[in-house]
C-alpha cells in the first residue's frame, strides 16, 4: 500500500476531497518515480565542491521566428555554496525570466545550467520536477499560501509534499516559523495576517526540509523598505545557518549589503559587481 500523503487525524483533512485525491496521486506518483518508502530515500545530487549553481552563456528568446524578445542575452554566472546572490536590476530587466530558468520553470534557447553538479538543461520534465521539489526553495514576488491552511500547515504541506524525512514534522515547521517571527501565529490563516507575516510565512514554507537551493524572485516587492530589509536579513541569516546557497533578485538597491555577490542584469545582460 502506497504511503498516504497526510495522516487521517491531519489538520489537512479539512481541504475538500477532491483536492485530497489530487495531492495523493501526486505523491504516488512520486512514489512510484523515486522508488520512496520508509526506509530509502532518493539519491541525492553529485556533490561538487564549491559550486551549487553554473550558468553556461544561457539565453532566452521568446518568439524568435517572430518579432524576437531577448530576455537573457548569453549569461554565465557560478554561484559558491553557501553564498547570498544578489542579482540587481529595473523592472523588465530580466530577473523573472533568470529565476524561472534556473528553477527549470522555464527551458532556455541556449546554454547550459548545472545545479549541485547536475545538469538541468538534460533534464526532462519529470526529473526536472522532481529536482525541483526535492532539492529547491522558491520564494515569489506574491506569497501564493494554500488560503484555506494556517500557517503552520502551509509549511507543513511543503514538508510532505517535499518527501523529506522528518521525524516530527509539525515540530520542524513551527520552528521554522518561529524563528521568522511568527511563534505566536502558527494558527492564523493566510486573511489574518499582514502581508509581511505572509511573505515571512513563505519564507518559512521555501527553507521547509532546508533544500539547498533557495531562489527568490523580488521577495519585497509587495513590502515596506523597513520589512523588507527584515525578510531579506532573515532569509539570509537562516540560509547560512543551515548552509543553504541563496539567490535573491530585486530592484531594490537598499537591500544589496545582504548580499555575498551582487550581480547587476539590464536588458538581459547580466554583469558581476567586482
Amino acid at each position: 500500500m502506497v504511503r498516504p500523503l497526510f495522516p487521517l487525524n491531519a489538520s489537512f483533512a479539512k481541504l475538500p476531497t477532491q483536492w485530497q485525491q489530487t495531492l495523493n496521486r501526486l505523491v504516488d506518483d512520486y512514489n512510484l518515480w523515486t522508488g520512496w518508502d520508509d526506509e530509502t530515500m532518493a539519491v541525492t545530487p553529485t556533490t561538487v565542491v564549491g559550486e551549487a549553481i553554473a550558468l553556461h552563456q544561457v539565453s532566452k528568446i521568446f518568439n524568435p521566428e517572430h518579432c524576437p524578445c531577448v530576455a537573457l542575452n548569453q549569461v554565465s554566472l557560478t554561484i559558491p555554496k553557501g553564498a547570498v546572490q544578489m542579482v540587481v536590476g529595473p523592472s523588465g530587466a530580466g530577473k523573472t525570466t533568470l529565476l524561472l530558468t534556473l528553477a527549470g520553470l522555464l527551458s532556455p534557447t541556449s546554454g547550459r545550467i548545472t545545479a549541485l553538479g547536475e545538469p538541468l538543461t538534460t533534464f526532462d520534465q519529470d526529473h526536472l520536477e522532481y529536482f525541483r521539489r526535492r532539492y529547491m526553495g522558491l520564494v515569489f514576488q506574491e506569497s501564493n499560501l494554500l488560503r484555506s491552511l494556517t500557517a503552520l500547515e502551509n509549511v507543513e504541506a511543503m514538508i510532505a509534499f517535499r518527501g523529506n524525512r522528518i521525524r516530527i514534522p509539525r515540530h520542524h515547521a513551527k520552528g521554522l516559523l518561529e524563528s521568522v517571527g511568527l511563534g505566536n501565529h502558527l494558527r492564523h490563516l493566510p486573511r489574518q495576517l499582514s502581508g509581511g507575516q505572509q511573505q515571512r510565512v513563505a519564507i518559512a514554507r521555501a527553507l521547509a526540509g532546508y533544500p539547498p537551493l533557495i531562489l527568490a524572485d523580488e521577495p519585497t516587492a509587495s513590502l515596506d523598505s523597513g520589512t523588507g530589509c527584515t525578510v531579506v536579513n532573515l532569509m539570509r541569516q537562516l540560509a547560512h545557518d543551515h548552509g543553504c546557497t541563496v539567490i535573491i533578485t530585486t530592484h531594490d538597491t537598499r537591500l544589496i549589503q545582504a548580499g555575498d555577490r551582487i550581480a547587476h542584469i539590464n536588458d538581459g545582460v547580466l554583469t558581476l559587481e567586482a
